[in-house]
């Protein structure tokens, strides 16, 4: 597998992009056995918080909430078979650099993914309009592939549906993968792990691992593409 870059970035605070960013990094590690860069960009530094609890060394994590991430990971990331940035909420400069990361040609040939998480409600999927303005402002520069992940679903709601109506009007794609809301994402992130540690079979474990190989299914196209 090349090298893999995955941005989780939304301007909305509050939408589990934490957890994501630390569950995939630690299927990378744990399930595929890669070398993993976890780089916290938020500046309330939860990923690191949550390192400093763990007890096995990989993922490696990082803090670097900078405005020029982008050009520091040229370097930062290439020893890691994964890369994966954990951004903070807001329209901020680290938030636009994480983006721009994910670029063909900025640290990777072949670019990342830009991952936006969003609560399945019509309000959150409304108000991802603005990151998706921020996105296609990088587009402007290079070609970015993102996707929109559903995450934090509660069982027993119909709002799933409405939110899917919301996000066709959007001009992003959605993944198939979605997250639903447990508290086992909780537990893990207060023992300094990963849903796929604390329970491999849960339900949870196996919406994560779905997620990080669809993404990992996604790079393999856009490798594919660069090389064609």
């Amino acid at each position: 597998m090349a090298i893999m870059l995955i941005s989780v970035a939304t301007r909305k605070g509050g939408v589990g992009k934490t957890s994501i960013g630390i569950g995939l990094a630690v299927c990378a590690a744990v399930i595929d056995n890669k070398s993993v860069l976890l780089v916290d960009a938020d500046a309330q530094q939860s990923a690191l918080y949550w390192d400093r609890l763990r007890s096995c060394e990989k993922p490696v994590t990082i803090a670097l909430p900078s405005p020029r991430l982008h050009e520091a990971l040229t370097t930062l990331s290439q020893p890691y078979d994964v890369t994966i940035i954990d951004c903070g909420g807001g329209d901020t400069g680290i938030m636009r650099s994480a983006i721009l990361a994910c670029g063909k040609n900025i640290v990777r040939p072949e670019g990342g993914i830009v991952v936006v998480p969003a609560k399945p409600s019509q309000i959150d999927i409304w108000g991802l309009g603005d990151t998706i303005d921020i996105v296609n402002a990088a587009r402007s520069i290079t070609a970015i592939e993102g996707r929109i992940l559903l995450n934090q679903i509660c069982r027993g709601t119909k709002t799933v549906q409405s939110a899917l109506d919301a996000i066709g009007e959007l001009d992003m794609p959605l993944l198939q993968s979605r997250l639903h809301d447990r508290v086992a994402h909780k537990v893990a992130i207060e023992h300094g792990q990963g849903v796929v540690e604390t329970d491999p079979k849960s339900k949870a474990a196996t919406e994560m691992i779905a997620l990080w190989n669809e993404l990992k299914n996604i790079h393999q196209t856009m490798v594919a593409e660069v090389s064609a």
